[in-house]
């Protein structure tokens, strides 16, 4: 079953406002000012867009796929509201509408973790499909320890054990697996992600 309706009423509440730290410190450290207009871009699974306005704004050629009509729509009032531009699709995580090879660079916030295990190896395929040799990809998604996951959350996230994060990796010639965390309360609660960076 679909989790169009899930995501159309969450962006509908207007998600994230600000994009992901990481997604900052990654696409300005690994491409520099001079290279970011060669550089072909996929934001996948935009959600309303924040990180779309960003690799927009620093200068890459960018494309943005949501499995949520919604999510794409926010996603083009924000482009439209700062004068810039990008190819945004209404696409499943792990039914993207690109050739092979079409990506330098693909970024994927908090995507797996709601999509769950089943389009996240659909999504993992797509990822080394799409992506040019020695293409980047950067996703960021929440572990097993992370306070959103479970139905007994208001977010009901699925988090991944490290060694299912190692499974989805395979067939990379290189994968970095990290922890992002951070607490809150004085350690009471965190976010606990994943954070991957993969060269094709």
């Amino acid at each position: 079953m679909s989790n169009q309706p899930r995501w159309d009423g969450w962006n509908e509440a207007g998600g994230p406002r600000y994009p992901h730290a990481k997604a900052i410190q990654f696409c300005l450290r690994h491409y520099s000012r001079d290279i970011r207009h060669i550089t072909r871009a996929l934001d996948l699974g935009c959600g309303s867009g924040v990180n779309t306005r960003l690799l927009a704004e620093t200068g890459f050629p960018v494309w943005a796929t949501d499995i949520s009509p919604v999510g794409i729509a926010n996603t083009r009032r924000l482009l439209q509201a700062h004068g810039l531009q990008a190819e945004c699709h209404v696409a499943p995580v792990d039914q993207q509408p690109f050739l092979d090879g079409s990506f330098d660079l693909i970024l994927c916030i908090g995507v797996f973790d709601s999509a769950g295990p089943q389009a996240a190896h659909g999504a993992m395929a797509e990822v080394r499909r799409l992506l040019r040799p020695l293409g980047r990809a950067l996703l960021v998604f929440a572990s097993d320890e992370d306070m959103r996951v479970g139905n007994g959350t208001p977010y009901g996230l699925t988090g991944y054990k490290k060694d299912e994060v190692d499974a989805l990796v395979e067939g990379f010639t290189q994968a970095s697996i990290d922890r992002y965390i951070t607490t809150y309360d004085g350690g009471t609660f965190q976010h606990n992600d994943f954070l991957v960076t993969l060269i094709r």
